[in-house]
């Protein structure tokens, strides 16, 4: 199956599938925070960002070339400066000396709009598990991270800044709390820049990359501490509710114009092309197609059957969303998966039963 008349853009692919993604970290968030409360939401929050700042931070800081900064405080600043514009978030950084940085991340939220349901217990884990972890990671027992602003708490922004103390800091004192301190003004000519290394291709393949990962560490967060059947039932909410919220865009975004079983099988290909994966279709029947995908993409997904075949099938949501919203007499059934140890994922597409 050709995709010669999919016109979209690398740039407009990868913008729909950093949204697609984000829209569905968040309503992870939002079924969390409804199925088990506010106190298990701050448990989770804790345990996904302490998983990314381990994995991410000091290969992000050579990435971004912040290896020789005049201090560690401008270093980790700048670092969440970058790698968070990277990301899609407008985050500005002020030096107000070589041992205060600060860092300001505008509105919109990271979590949206559900921002507005969080008590301010299950945001700080944020900077706790992160932020405050930067001076342990460099060796740096006199590194802490200070926070002054929070959106949950009716401030425009979320702020705060790296300080370098005089004496080194017990690990309850890594974070410290300083509401509403003044923060210096923002110069935009002193903002960091990404070096030329950092092409407009890579950095767009970083934003879609951004997405993709945050969603997948809460859906790993969850199996930790929720097993099997925890997280099956949040991300298979949360995988219906973002892709209704996104149908229309997916069809725009994807270009498809029919939605018989073949355009069904367009869709779920150009779907996983989002992510630089390919598949195979084969056509059954007018009504039934058969969709094969051999591997994931490495850099994505280097373990894909590290996930157990339930979460596929939790995701699976989705797509049967999408399916049943654009033709109620079709459905997609998953045959085979490669977390089920099967050599390959599959697909049948095929008119409902009833």
């Amino acid at each position: 199956m050709a995709q010669k008349h999919w016109k979209a853009s690398f740039e407009e692919k990868a913008r729909f599938a950093h949204a697609y993604y984000m829209e569905f970290y968040n309503c992870m968030w939002g079924t969390a925070l409804a199925q088990h409360g506010a106190d298990e939401v701050q448990r989770m929050h804790w345990t996904q960002i302490r998983r990314h700042q381990r994995n991410f931070f000091l290969p992000g800081l050579e990435k971004l070339g912040l290896t020789n900064e005049k201090s560690d405080a401008i270093a980790s600043a700048k670092y969440h400066v970058l790698a968070n514009i990277l990301g899609g978030i407008d985050v500005q950084y002020i030096e107000e000396s070589p041992e205060k940085a600060w860092i300001r991340y505008n509105p919109p939220n990271f979590f949206g709009t559900l921002v507005s349901a969080l008590p301010s217990r299950a945001v700080v884990p944020d900077f706790a598990g992160w932020h405050a972890y930067n001076g342990r990671s460099l060796g740096n027992p006199r590194l802490g991270y200070v926070l002054t602003h929070l959106m949950c708490q009716g401030d425009p922004y979320d702020a705060g800044y790296f300080k370098l103390y005089d004496h080194d800091l017990d690990p309850e004192e890594c974070l410290q709390f300083s509401q509403g301190e003044r923060m210096p003004p923002i110069d935009p000519a002193t903002q960091p820049q990404l070096g030329e290394d950092w092409t407009p291709e890579r950095r767009l393949r970083a934003l879609r990359n951004y997405g993709v990962e945050f969603a997948y560490e809460v859906i790993h967060t969850l199996l930790d501490l929720h097993g099997v059947g925890g997280a099956r039932a949040v991300v298979a909410n949360a995988a219906a509710i973002s892709t209704a919220n996104q149908y229309k865009k997916i069809i725009d975004t994807l270009g498809l114009e029919k939605f018989d079983a073949e355009g069904i099988a367009l869709f779920i290909q150009r779907d996983r092309a989002l992510l630089d994966e390919e598949v195979e279709v084969e056509k059954v029947s007018t009504d039934e197609y058969v969709v094969r995908q051999k591997a994931r993409n490495r850099r994505l997904f280097p373990a894909p059957a590290s996930l157990p075949v339930e979460i596929d099938e939790a995701l699976l949501q989705g797509w049967r969303t999408f399916v049943e919203l654009v033709n109620r007499d079709l459905t997609v059934e998953m045959t085979q998966a490669l977390s089920s140890g099967h050599p390959q994922y599959e697909w049948q597409i095929h008119r409902r039963a009833d």
